[in-house]
């Protein structure tokens, strides 16, 4: 290969990338016979461009730890700069989670070794700001001596001093976003003064990335993306992967708080904590192989066949049960029927959800008394009005109800929920904006105090589809059908939302479910019957339209799709 002389005694071998800042070669430093990485600003870069590489290097330079990569030399000429450092190989945690999430045990311990390197940057006065899996390498040289995580963070092109100075002031504009827009955080994309608590956000979007392969915050135009960063809330870690410890899903929730205020004190802090949660998830992984093992070699009783599948009228089915057979989709049904239990508990408790802790068992006066302050109870009445809400007076009352139980607990997350749908309902009358933007409001309390709640999540997307967000909508949808997949209120949501989108088939197909696993909810079959009458299939929604007044004979929605489709 012809090799390429520049300043000083490197010689350029190949490209590996390019990026905003300029590009990154492979080296050969003759002297000491040792392949290189150097980097280089582009060719039209402005003084305060070249001003920032320059910096990078000064900053790289005072940062000696193993998570970080390390630099040699700055070569600096009139036509360009050169940062020369030690070459990393490997993919990065971008290229790393393409084909899927890591494991518990190997995302934390890969994060614990990303804030091991952000305490010592931050230690030294420096912020990286932009950090973010493209910015992470995975070591192989960590494979070579036995320690598979080894990682270096890189490109501190970004990388803003703690020391406020006039040489920082000339670099970046006020209210400029600087960085990667999906690792922002909230003072960042507002233009606001940073500190370290905003690299702890990165550290956040990182970890969330790596555990369940999806963003914390996305929408389909960059200003979705930024509106959910800055106020609306994400879904909890654990809801995508329920092999998350509950307790690392907690942190990360508190890294992707809205406010600095509530994140993690330090990055030392966050690496402490996942020091332990590392050893944690390393015991449990160990303990699980053991006892899997054990299991793999028991016998089976003569009078079961295993590999038997039998469904019965409720339609639950006896999946194969030896653990060598269990796949991919064995381990989520698992995972989900975690998650249902987890939520069946926090929609009886409206108290103080609490999701990601284990439920105590209740003191005794507790069990006397389940519901001391009745906030459950107006709950309760409340979502009873609601299945009626065709009857005049019904929305108003349920608002009243889910009032009442706000005003007894403020905390409660399933009375938000049914208040969001009450004004849901409303504006679904009157297509009043005011109806629409308190059902929001409700939707979103009722999702930040409990993210496992069906109900929230439901609440929340049926706000997102009235308002014409079908992707957030469906996003939405989805959580709460993984958390709760008997759920009918969300398939029929679903449903609506399919449809007004015109997929007038999957629709149909949600509904279905919607209906068989809540045969005897009205709106259900009216939504049924509607979707059959879109289709032409008139004697399938004439049955649904009939099933509906059988059920609501003092209704009005009944007769009237019945009538439409006799017409």
């Amino acid at each position: 290969m012809r090799t390429r002389e520049i300043p000083g005694p490197y010689q350029l071998l190949e490209l590996l990338g390019q990026g905003g800042m300029g590009s990154v070669y492979l080296a050969h430093d003759p002297r000491l016979d040792r392949r290189v990485a150097v980097k280089r600003i582009a060719d039209d870069a402005d003084p305060s461009r070249r001003q920032r590489f320059r910096r990078e290097a000064a900053t790289l330079a005072r940062l000696q730890h193993p998570s970080i990569v390390q630099i040699f030399d700055l070569v600096e000429t009139d036509d360009g700069d050169w940062i020369v450092m030690e070459l990393v190989e490997g993919p990065t945690l971008k290229a790393r989670i393409a084909d899927g999430p890591l494991t518990p045990a190997m995302g934390l311990a890969i994060g614990r070794r990303i804030a091991e390197g952000l305490a010592e940057a931050h230690a030294q006065g420096v912020l990286h700001r932009d950090l973010k899996t493209e910015n992470v390498i995975l070591d192989r040289r960590g494979e070579r001596s036995g320690d598979p995580h080894r990682i270096k963070i890189v490109d501190f092109g970004l990388a803003k001093s703690l020391a406020a100075d006039d040489d920082e002031t000339s670099l970046s504009r006020s209210g400029q976003m600087l960085g990667t827009i999906r690792a922002m955080a909230p003072e960042q994309v507002r233009g606001l003064s940073l500190d370290p608590r905003t690299d702890l956000f990165a550290l956040g979007v990182l970890l969330y990335e790596i555990l369940t392969g999806t963003r914390p915050f996305h929408g389909a135009q960059i200003g979705d993306t930024l509106d959910h960063i800055t106020r609306r809330p994400h879904v909890p870690a654990r809801a995508w992967q329920p092999a998350i410890p509950p307790a690392a899903s907690a942190l990360i929730d508190r890294l992707l708080e809205k406010s600095p205020d509530l994140r993690p004190a330090s990055a030392r802090a966050v690496a402490d904590r996942l020091a332990a949660l590392e050893d944690e998830a390393r015991r449990a992984s160990q303990a699980g192989a053991e006892a899997t093992a054990e299991t793999e070699t028991a016998a089976y009783p003569p009078d079961v066949d295993a590999s038997t599948i039998v469904e019965d009228a409720s339609s639950v089915r006896a999946i194969d049960a030896r653990p060598q057979r269990r796949g991919p989709r064995v381990a989520i049904a698992i995972a989900a029927l975690l998650a249902v239990i987890t939520a069946g508990w926090l929609m009886r408790d409206a108290r103080d959800p609490a999701p990601a802790a284990p439920v105590p068992d209740p003191p005794p006066s507790a069990e006397a008394n389940p519901d001391p302050d009745g906030a459950y109870a107006h709950f309760e009445d409340g979502m009873r009005l609601l299945e009626r809400f065709d009857k005049a007076d019904h929305l108003d009352r349920a608002v009243a109800a889910f009032g009442a139980a706000i005003a007894s607990n403020p905390r409660s997350a399933p009375a938000h929920a049914g208040l969001a749908l009450a004004h849901r309902y409303r504006h679904m009358r009157s297509r009043n904006q005011a109806s629409l933007d308190r059902a929001f409001d409700a939707a979103r309390r009722a999702v930040t105090l409990d993210g496992y709640l069906a109900l929230a999540r439901i609440a929340l997307g049926s706000v997102h589809a009235a308002a014409g967000r079908f992707d957030e909508a469906k996003g939405e949808f989805e959580t709460a059908i993984l958390l709760d997949p008997s759920n009918a209120r969300a398939h029929g949501e679903f449903a609506r939302a399919l449809s007004k989108e015109n997929r007038r088939d999957e629709a149909l197909t949600r509904a279905i479910r919607a209906v068989a696993l809540a045969p005897d909810d009205r709106a259900l079959r009216d939504l049924l019957g509607t979707l059959y009458f879109q289709t032409a299939r008139y004697d399938e929604a004439e049955a649904q339209f009939r099933a509906s007044v059988a059920l609501a004979p003092d209704g009005i929605y009944g007769y009237r799709n019945l009538a439409a489709v006799l017409y």
